[in-house]
């Protein structure tokens, strides 16, 4: 499976604490392109890719599947949200 790559020349942010960057950068550097992944900016230069809350667990927990050889899998969370807490609390184990 090959990882998908941003369009060249491209610039790319992950995560929705990144919004505020690419909403001030994507004003400062109206020619540039950037690519903003689990949050909206509405920008002319900012192609925004969302999901919805549960596809971004499902592709982590298989690929954590799949990499594992024990067959058990663990989660660690960074920061509390309220995704976090509803699928950690709503997913059956």
């Amino acid at each position: 499976m090959q990882r998908p790559q941003p369009p060249h020349g491209t610039r790319l942010s992950i995560g929705f604490s990144m919004t505020k960057a690419v909403e001030t950068v994507a004003k400062e550097f109206a020619k540039v392109r950037f690519m903003l992944i689990d949050s909206v900016v509405k920008a002319n230069n900012v192609d925004s890719v969302v999901f919805k809350e549960q596809e971004g667990s499902y592709l982590v927990g298989l690929a954590a599947a799949m990499a594992s050889k024990s067959q058990t899998v663990g989660f660690i969370g960074g920061k509390t949200t309220v995704v976090d807490y509803r699928e950690r609390n709503t997913c059956p184990v």
